[in-house]
């Protein structure tokens, strides 16, 4: 997974605290691997990067809720994932077996969003995770996944959001939307900023 050290970092926090393992909901993805001595991210969507991928996650993590498909490769090879069976089969099996609780697919790119709902190939999924620009710009495509009962994640509230006027004005609308299910912070580099704008919020409420 393109997250490795921060499951890494995750796994280590809970295996010290174990009582707080079953409290935790944990999402990773799979399908993106970064190489950090190069600083180059590489995509391999196949059926056994999947399984390698789950396994060398579980290790880390010690149990996988959410499993996303990590959408951000090209066009062709994010598409081509998503008609593939096998791969669908594999993700819904391992959730048989109570290695991942729900499947997801995140997708960052309109025209991927928009071909993926045109082929219908969101429905098997539990969730779809997307970035606040995509939410904004396609409140069509958000109408239509909220309306087939799967769930709508949102990241890069911050990041992606705008002006810090824009950004408070967004997270406004999104917790007041009850279409999205999860806001995602994006704590790497936005973390004073998320909270302080969750706080300005909430005293308006």
């Amino acid at each position: 997974a393109a997250y490795g050290k921060g499951e890494e970092i995750i796994g280590e926090y809970l295996r010290s605290r174990p009582h707080l393992l079953g409290k935790a909901f944990i999402s990773t993805k799979w399908g993106e691997y970064f190489d950090a001595a190069t600083g180059i991210s590489a995509h391999d969507y196949t059926k056994g990067s999947l399984i390698s991928s789950v396994s060398d996650s579980l290790k880390k993590l010690g149990k996988i809720d959410l499993l996303y498909i990590h959408g951000t490769g090209p066009k062709d090879k994010v598409l081509e994932c998503l008609r593939d069976q096998e791969v669908i089969d594999e993700m819904n099996r391992m959730k048989e077996e109570g290695k991942i609780r729900y499947t997801g697919v995140s997708i960052s790119k309109g025209d991927i969003l928009e071909q993926a709902v045109n082929e219908d190939l969101l429905e098997r999924f539990d969730a779809v995770q997307i970035p606040i620009d995509l939410y904004k710009s396609r409140q069509d495509l958000v109408n239509f996944i909220y309306n087939k009962g799967i769930a709508i994640v949102i990241n890069s509230p911050v990041r992606k959001g705008g002006s810090s006027a824009d950004i408070r004005k967004n997270y406004a609308e999104l917790l007041s939307d009850n279409r999205v299910a999860v806001v995602l912070t994006g704590t790497r580099n936005n973390l004073g900023d998320t909270i302080g704008n969750v706080k300005d919020i909430g005293r308006n409420l």
